[in-house]
């Protein structure tokens, strides 16, 4: 199966967009689960349309909530910063193992990232 990102125009961006918007504070989220069975699409989908709502929050705990408060918003970004910053440390340490392992076989080029 080919991955084909969703177009932010997506009619599921709004129905999503709509269904979440019901569910307002951290207290009163909407679990994936419940989420993804009001809509036909299926997980991939009902995530990447939440990818393209920045005012819909979730937490670790599990759901999607609009926020209520600076506090949850900060809850929200610390979270979203632990997984980036997970992610480059698995990018780099892929890189390295490869570099080492397969330095005649690969381009190892070091990639750089521009701060948010």
């Amino acid at each position: 199966m080919i991955y084909t990102p969703i177009n932010p125009t997506d009619p599921l961006v709004d129905r999503v967009r709509a269904i979440v918007s019901r569910h307002v504070g951290k207290d009163n989220r909407i679990e994936r689960p419940r989420l993804v069975a009001m809509l036909p699409e299926g997980d991939r989908a009902v995530r990447d349309a939440i990818s393209e709502c920045p005012e819909i929050c979730s937490t670790r705990k599990g759901g999607y909530f609009i926020a209520t408060n600076q506090t949850e918003v900060n809850d929200f970004r610390k979270e979203l910063w632990g997984q980036i910053s997970g992610t480059i440390r698995r990018a780099k340490d892929t890189a390295e193992y490869y570099k080492q392992h397969f330095s005649r076989d690969i381009n190892y080029k070091q990639e750089t990232l521009l701060e948010v």
